[in-house]
C-alpha cells in the first residue's frame, strides 16, 4: 500500500477569518465591557451601556449567522467538489458551537448584571435622594451664607464703629449704674493730689480728651466726697484687720498704746467669755471681772509688760523746752546779780509811752515790753523772714546779702517758730552782726523818708551797741550750735527714744562740766570732743560760729555768768523733762529686747505734720469736715489702696463700704461736733460774764469800801495805835491804792504776813507820805484838828474824782 498522504491543513477562506476577528473583537469588547461594567459606578448609564453593546454584539452574530449560512451553502455546494470545503464547515460550526456557548455566558452574566444593576440603581435612588436633600440643604446653607457675605461690609462697619467707641469711650460706671470701685479709686486719688471735690469730674473728663477717650459720665461733688469717706470707712477696716491679725498679746497692746487697765481687763474678759460656757451674755462688769481674775493668774513678768504704761514724751519738745527754761533763768540772772539788763525792745505804742519822761504808764509799758536776744531774735525774723510775703524785706534782704558775701545767706524761720529757729538766728546775727548792720543801715538810708521803722530801731541798737542782748545773743549761739543741734542730729538718727536714756545722761552730764568749767567753751581752745555734745569734730558752720563768739568776748564782761545761769536752767529744765527715764522708774526696768519691741518715736514729727496738714487743708478746703480730712489722711498714709486691691475686692465688700460711708455722711457727726462746740462756747461765755459779774460786783465794793474809808481817814498816830487789824487793813488799802494812783516809788508791801505792829508801822508812813503828797504840813495836836483835816481831805478826794 502506498504512505497516507499527510494532511493538509486547510487554509479558512478571507471571509472566515473576518468573521473570526470580528467575533474575536466582539468577545474581546463584551470582556472589556464587563471589566468597565465591574468597574463603573456611575448607574444607570452602565447598564444602557451593556445593553447597547449586547445589542451590537447580537446583530453582529445574526450577520455571522447569515454568513455562515451562506457559506453552509457554499460549503454543500463545494461538498462535492472539495473536501477543503468541509473542514471549513467543520471548523465554522465548531466556532458556532463555541460563540454559542459564548453568548449563554453572556446571557448569563446579563442576567447577573441586571439583578445587580437593580440594587445599585435601588441604592443610587436612595443616595440620589439623600442627595437631593443634601443639596436642598446646601442651597439653604448657600442663600445664607450669600446672605452674610453680603452683610460682612455692614458687620465690619459696625464691629468697627463699636471697636472706636470703646476705644474713644471711658465708662466710669458698673452695671447697676453705680460709679465703679476703679473710678472712686481715681476720685481719692485726686483729692489727695490737691484737686477740689467740686472739680475732680471735670478733671476726669478733661485728662480723658487729653488722652483721646470721651468720658461720658461726669462725678458729683457729693459722690467724690462719699468716695472720700469710703477710703476712710476702707482705712478703718483695715486698722481692725491688721488688729486682729495679731495673735501677740504683748504687741496688741503696743500698738494700742494708751489702753487703760479697764480696757486690759475688758479684753481679757471678752477672751475668756468666748471660750467658756455661758448661758447668756455676761454684763460689762463681769466681763471685766473675768479679765481681772484672768489677769492676776498671769506671770508677773507678763502682767508688768501688759499692765505699763509709758509716756515718754517728743525729744524735740525736750530739747525747745529746755531752751526756754535757760532763756528764762537767764533773765533772772540780770536782775539779781544786779547787772544792766538787755535793753528793752518795745513796740511803737510802749516806745512813745516811754519816750515821754514822766508818763504815769512809763512803769506799765516798761514791765510788758520785752527785751534780750530772743525779742531781738523775733523782731529780725519779722523783718528778713516774715511769715506773711506781703511784709518784711526778705527778698531784698536775699539779693543783699549774695551780692555781699557771695553766697544766700536764708534767715532763721522764727516767724513761724521753727523748732531751733532762735539759736539759728541768734547763730546768723552773731556771725553775719556787720553785714546786718550795714543791710540796716542801708535799708534806712534806701527808704523816701530816710529813717527805721521801730522794729528796724530795735534790731539795729541792740545788734550794734547793746552789751548784755549780745551776751544773750552769743550765749543761745553757743548752746545752738554744741548741744541743741547735735542734740537733734542724734535723736533723728535714733528712732526709738526708749534706748536715748543714755544719750539724755550724757547731755546732762556735758552741760555741768561746762557749768564747772566755762573755759570748755569760752577758752582760747575749744575741743569738739569736750565742748560738744557727741562731737568729734566741728563743722564747717559750727567753726564760724565759735569763732565769731571769740571775736565778741573780749568786750562782753558778763559772758561767763550768763552763760552759767543758762546752763543752769537748761540743766534743770531738762532733767524735769526727762522724769521718766529716772533710775527705778518704768523705762528703766525694761530690757533691751523689750525696748527694741516696745518701740516709742523719738520725736512728734508725725503728730505736729499732722496737725500742720490740718491747718494747710483748712486753708484750701474752709468748708472741709474733720471726717473727710481724717478719712483722706487715713487712706493716703496706710496705703490702704494697696489694701483695697487685695483684700476688698468682691461686691459685697464693697457694698459694704459703701453703705457704711453713706451712713457717716447721713449721720451729721459734723453738724454734731459743731453744735457741741457752740454749745460749750456759749456755756463758756455765760460761765465768763459771771466771773465778770461778780468781779464788778467785788470791785464796786472795793470802791466803796475805799470811799467810806476816804471820809474816815486816820491821820492822828495815837488812833492809829488804837485801830485793830480789820481797820488797819483798811486804811492801808487805802494808801496803797492812792500811792498806786500817784505811782509812786515806794509802795506798802503785801498785807499777808504782817502782824499788827508792822501794820500799824506802814500805817503811819503812808499817813506821812500822804501828808507830804498833799504839801501839807501839819502837827497833829488835838482829836478835834484830826476829825477836821480828815473832813477836809475827804472833801478834797472825792472832788478829784468826780472831775
Amino acid at each position: 500500500m502506498g504512505q497516507p498522504k499527510p494532511k493538509v491543513k486547510k487554509k479558512k477562506t478571507v471571509a472566515q477569518l473576518q468573521n473570526l476577528c470580528k467575533a474575536w473583537q466582539v468577545l474581546t469588547g463584551i470582556q472589556r465591557q464587563d471589566d468597565d461594567t465591574n468597574a463603573s459606578r456611575a448607574g444607570a448609564s452602565a447598564w444602557q451601556n451593556i445593553s447597547e453593546k449586547l445589542h451590537t454584539v447580537t446583530s453582529k452574530l445574526k450577520i455571522t449567522q447569515t454568513q455562515l449560512y451562506n457559506e453552509r451553502r457554499k460549503v454543500q455546494r463545494a461538498k462535492a467538489t472539495s473536501s477543503l470545503a468541509k473542514q471549513k464547515a467543520r471548523s465554522a460550526e465548531k466556532e458556532n458551537q463555541v460563540l454559542g456557548k459564548e453568548i449563554e455566558e453572556l446571557t448569563r452574566r446579563k442576567e447577573v448584571e441586571e439583578q445587580e444593576q437593580y440594587k445599585k440603581e435601588k441604592g443610587l435612588g436612595e443616595k440620589i435622594s439623600r442627595m437631593e436633600e443634601s443639596g436642598t440643604r446646601m442651597r439653604t446653607t448657600l442663600r445664607n451664607m450669600t446672605k452674610r457675605v453680603k452683610r460682612i461690609s455692614d458687620v465690619k462697619l459696625t464691629a468697627s464703629r463699636r471697636a472706636t467707641k470703646q476705644a474713644t469711650e471711658f465708662s466710669l460706671k458698673e452695671r447697676g449704674g453705680a460709679f465703679s470701685m476703679q473710678a472712686r479709686e481715681m476720685a481719692r486719688e485726686m483729692v489727695n493730689c490737691g484737686v477740689p471735690e467740686r472739680k475732680v469730674g471735670d478733671a476726669i473728663q478733661k485728662i480723658g480728651k487729653a488722652m483721646g477717650m470721651n468720658v461720658t459720665q461726669k462725678m458729683s461733688e457729693g459722690t467724690v466726697r462719699r468716695a472720700v469717706l469710703e477710703g476712710g470707712v476702707m482705712a478703718d477696716v483695715q486698722l481692725g484687720y491688721e488688729l486682729s491679725s495679731t495673735s501677740d498679746q504683748f504687741k496688741g497692746h503696743r500698738m494700742m498704746g494708751d489702753w487703760k487697765l479697764k480696757d486690759l481687763e475688758m479684753r481679757l474678759g471678752l477672751e475668756a467669755v468666748k471660750t467658756g460656757d455661758y448661758e447668756r451674755m455676761p454684763s460689762e462688769d463681769e466681763i471685766r471681772r473675768v479679765g481681772r481674775e484672768k489677769l492676776s493668774q498671769m506671770p508677773e513678768e507678763e502682767r508688768r509688760k501688759l499692765t505699763m504704761f509709758i509716756r515718754a514724751g517728743c525729744s524735740m519738745h525736750k530739747d525747745l523746752n529746755t531752751v526756754k527754761g535757760g532763756d528764762e533763768a537767764m533773765k533772772s540772772w540780770w536782775e539779781e546779780s544786779g547787772n544792766t539788763p538787755p535793753m528793752l525792745l518795745p513796740n511803737k505804742w510802749n516806745a512813745a509811752a516811754l519816750s515821754t519822761k514822766g508818763s504815769a504808764h512809763t512803769k506799765k509799758e516798761t514791765e510788758v515790753s520785752k527785751r534780750g536776744a530772743t525779742q531781738l531774735t523775733t523782731l529780725a525774723g519779722m523783718i528778713l523772714k516774715n511769715k506773711d510775703t506781703k511784709k518784711g524785706q526778705q527778698d531784698i534782704y536775699t539779693w543783699w546779702m549774695h551780692n555781699e558775701v557771695g553766697y544766700s545767706v536764708p534767715f532763721a524761720d522764727v516767724s513761724n517758730t521753727r523748732y531751733g529757729s532762735h539759736g539759728e538766728a541768734a547763730c546768723l546775727l552773731v556771725v553775719y552782726r556787720q553785714q546786718y548792720l550795714k543791710f540796716m543801715e542801708e535799708l534806712r538810708d534806701g527808704k523816701e523818708k530816710p529813717g527805721f521803722t521801730n522794729p528796724e530801731k530795735n534790731v539795729y541798737d541792740a545788734l550794734g551797741s547793746c552789751i548784755p542782748t549780745l551776751t544773750e545773743l552769743v550765749v543761745h549761739a553757743l548752746y545752738c550750735v554744741l548741744i541743741s543741734q547735735p542734740f537733734m542730729a542724734h535723736v533723728r538718727t535714733h528712732s526709738n527714744i526708749l534706748l536715748l536714756g543714755p544719750f539724755f545722761s550724757g547731755k546732762i552730764e556735758l552741760m555741768q562740766e561746762v557749768i564747772d568749767e566755762p573755759a570748755l567753751w569760752l577758752g582760747a581752745s575749744v575741743n569738739p570732743k569736750t565742748a560738744m555734745l557727741e562731737g568729734t569734730e566741728f563743722t564747717e558752720w559750727t567753726t564760724m560760729v565759735v569763732g565769731a563768739v571769740h571775736q565778741l568776748l573780749p568786750s562782753l564782761p558778763h559772758v561767763i555768768g550768763a552763760l552759767i545761769a543758762f546752763l543752769e536752767g537748761t540743766k534743770t529744765t531738762f532733767r524735769r523733762f526727762i522724769e521718766e527715764f529716772r533710775e527705778g522708774g518704768d523705762i528703766s526696768q525694761m530690757s533691751d529686747g523689750e525696748k527694741e519691741d516696745l518701740f516709742v518715736p523719738s520725736t512728734n514729727d508725725l503728730n505736729e505734720g499732722a496737725l500742720g496738714k490740718v491747718r494747710l487743708s483748712k486753708r484750701a478746703r474752709p468748708n472741709q469736715t474733720l471726717l473727710s480730712h481724717n478719712s483722706r489722711q487715713l487712706y493716703q498714709n496706710n496705703e490702704t489702696a494697696d489694701f483695697a486691691q487685695n483684700k476688698l475686692q468682691t461686691r459685697e465688700d464693697q457694698l459694704f463700704v459703701r453703705k457704711l460711708a453713706r451712713q457717716h455722711q447721713v449721720s451729721g457727726r459734723s453738724r454734731k461736733t459743731r453744735e457741741r462746740h457752740m454749745e460749750h462756747k456759749k456755756l463758756r461765755v455765760l460761765e465768763n460774764r459771771k466771773r465778770l459779774m461778780k468781779r464788778v460786783e467785788a470791785e464796786r465794793a472795793r470802791q466803796a469800801q475805799l470811799e467810806a474809808t476816804r471820809k474816815a481817814l486816820i491821820l492822828d498816830n495815837s488812833e492809829i495805835d488804837k485801830l485793830k487789824v480789820p481797820e488797819l487793813d483798811k486804811q492801808l488799802r487805802f494808801h496803797r491804792e492812792e500811792e498806786k494812783r500817784r505811782n509812786s516809788a515806794v509802795r506798802i508791801p503785801t498785807l499777808t504776813g504782817l502782824n499788827k505792829g508792822r501794820k500799824q508801822e506802814e500805817l503811819k508812813r503812808a499817813v506821812s507820805r500822804w501828808l507830804e503828797y498833799e504839801g501839807e504840813a501839819m502837827h497833829v495836836g488835838s482829836d478835834e484838828d484830826i476829825s477836821d483835816l480828815a473832813t477836809d481831805c475827804a472833801v478834797d478826794l472825792s472832788d478829784s474824782d468826780e472831775s
